[in-house]
């Protein structure tokens, strides 16, 4: 795989209540499309990119979510085990993100509050400790519509990488000028 390949991860076993289609869809640009129904499915899926030796420089976790955690199915996954619960931390899959890696997590409300922060750090620290990047997530609720994660209130929040070092903290009301259309999680 090239550097700039997008891998889309998102909660196949969704549907949204209020909309008359699927709430999580595959992009057409991904290179990687990940439609899982909870985490031990991820885990399976996750380890076979790193077993075909895949790599990727873009990732876009579409799923629901809470201050400091994402939900897939029913499963739901919390800051602190990224880097405490084996499953996680023994894997490898910081594999899959060898070069500089923009890393997005659109469910609602994941970066909200000290839980938010200590999610995006954690998945940054172990994930993309190779190559860094950043982590980025919103503290409101979103919607996914036109294959877009949209937050229309809220800020989002962004954690830079050098490896598995914090480097610097963002939120929407910083000065930023290297982040463009964060809200756009297809990066065109």
């Amino acid at each position: 795989m090239a550097q700039g390949d997008l891998l889309q991860v998102y909660d196949a076993a969704a549907k949204t209540k209020l909309w008359h289609n699927q709430l999580f869809e595959p992009n057409d640009d991904a290179a990687e499309v990940l439609g899982v129904t909870g985490i031990s499915e991820l885990h399976e899926r996750l380890g076979k990119l790193v077993a075909d030796r895949r790599t990727f420089s873009k990732v876009s976790f579409q799923t629901h979510g809470d201050s400091g955690r994402i939900k897939i199915g029913d499963d739901w996954l919390l800051y602190f085990e990224f880097l405490g619960n084996p499953a996680w931390r023994d894997a490898g899959y910081d594999k899959l993100f060898p070069f500089e890696t923009k890393m997005i997590f659109g469910g609602c409300n994941v970066a909200e509050d000290d839980d938010g922060w200590k999610f995006l750090e954690n998945a940054g620290k172990l994930l993309l400790r190779n190559g860094g990047g950043y982590t980025l997530g919103w503290t409101s609720l979103g919607f996914h519509l036109l294959g877009h994660d949209m937050h229309f209130w809220g800020s989002w929040k962004r954690v830079n990488f050098r490896g598995p070092f914090v480097t610097a903290r963002y939120t929407s009301d910083d000065v930023a000028p290297d982040i463009k259309r964060p809200w756009d999680n297809r990066w065109r």
